[in-house]
Parts: C-alpha cells; structure tokens; sequence
C-alpha cells in the first residue's frame, strides 16, 4: 500500500534533531513512550499529507443548546487517540465518544439564546486510518494506577464513522501492544507485536520469545496499535 510505504520511508530515514529547545520535552529525561510517540507522529504529519490521512483520526465536536438546538461545531484531529479505562478498546473508544452534558453549575453560554443553557456535546468520528493508534488511561489525575485487565482477544475491533450523513462501520485488527509496568517516574516497556494472524512475539529490551494470544488480556498494556481491513454501511 502505498500509504504505508510513505510512512515506513519517513520513519526509516528520521531522526531526532539536536536543537532540543524547538520541542517540548526533555531528550535527557525518561519520558512516557505515548510522548515520544506522538513527537514522531508529528513529524510525520508534517513532512507527509499521505501520512496525516493514514494515521490521525478526525472528529467532528458540535456543542448543541438544549432549547435552541443550535449547534457550536469545530473539527479535531488526533494521531492518537486517548480513551478512558474500561474492559475492552472499544467500550472505551465508545465512552470517549458518548454524549456530555452541561448542567447545572456547568451551563455555557447560548450565543443563539443570549444567555447559559444546557447544553449537549456530541462527538463523532469523520475519519477512522488506516492505523488506529489508541491510549488507554491507566494513570489517573492523582497519579494511581488503574490495574484493571483489558480484554484484546479476540483481537479485533469495529469503529463507527460518520460520513456524508451516513454511518460507516471500520473494522480493525490488533498488530501490537506498548505494555508498561511501574510508576509515572520509573518503570519498564515491553511490546507485544503480531508476527502473524496466529503468532504473536513479546518484545522485551533483547529478548523476543512467542506468546499465546490470551497474554494480549493483561493489566499492563496500554497503548493499542490497529490496522483497518474495510469498511461498510452500518
């Protein structure tokens, strides 16, 4: 695919730049893999409008007043997507996705009514690419860790996307995991990577041994990588 060629290319041929105080982190500190990940990403989307298709999921975010019902729309993109904790990827993509409220001592402003309202935040996918990227939030805001296991096998997901008005469902197959144990300061990485449909490797430092599929269940995962095979009206 010639997408994936661009990208593999860019990839092969990148490297990090000396002049440190252009970026927002530290290169002589440890630093969380997602960050270092999405450094590259950007990157990538930089150089190449052919890898910004392929890897950054886009949103449409519409803030809708509930007596009025009209609608605050802005577009989003993200090469990863970061979702909340739950029991398998796409029930977190789902609650990611699921409607919000503003009420109460949270209403915002109606620009249409003239004064606070309700209001409704709708969010929804335009774009699913052709590699899905997605952060599970272990860690939470007073730095706990979420030791629950997510659910990966069967490891295939389905990702609905809106386009022209009509719901598009994506289906996605794993191809790897970024597993971290420890603390937001210290600890170490691991990967699980598919060798092929069947045959799954753990990637640890210089150790590559096969795994059974049902360690892709665990605790320790937390950044899921999938490749789209097609899509279909739902």
């Amino acid at each position: 695919m010639k997408s994936l060629k661009v990208i593999v290319d860019v990839i092969a041929n990148f490297k990090l730049p000396s002049n440190r105080p252009r970026y927002d982190f530290d290169f002589n500190r440890q630093h969380d893999a997602a960050d270092i990940l999405n450094y590259i990403f950007r990157e990538l989307t930089g150089v190449s409008s052919l890898a910004k298709e392929s890897i950054e999921t886009k949103f449409q975010v519409s803030h809708v007043c509930n007596k009025c019902f009209g609608p605050v729309t802005r577009e989003e993109s993200y090469p990863i997507l970061t979702v909340p904790m739950a029991p398998t990827v796409e029930e977190a993509i789902n609650k990611h996705l699921a409607d919000e409220y503003l009420f109460g001592k949270n209403k915002a402003f109606c620009h249409q009514c003239g004064r606070k309202r309700v209001i409704t935040i709708e969010t929804r996918i335009t774009h699913a690419p052709e590699t899905l990227v997605v952060q599970m939030q272990r860690f939470t805001d007073d730095q706990t860790r979420d030791l629950s296991i997510v659910n990966v096998f069967p490891d295939s997901l389905t990702v609905k996307a809106v386009s022209d008005g009509l719901i598009i469902k994506h289906k996605y197959n794993l191809r790897a995991t970024v597993n971290h144990i420890g603390s937001l300061t210290a600890g170490h990485y691991w990967s699980y990577v598919a060798l092929s449909k069947s045959t799954w490797l753990k990637c640890d430092d210089d150790r590559v041994t096969e795994i059974s599929k049902r360690e892709l269940n665990n605790n320790t995962s937390y950044l899921f990588f999938f490749s789209r095979l097609g899509c279909f009206p739902s």
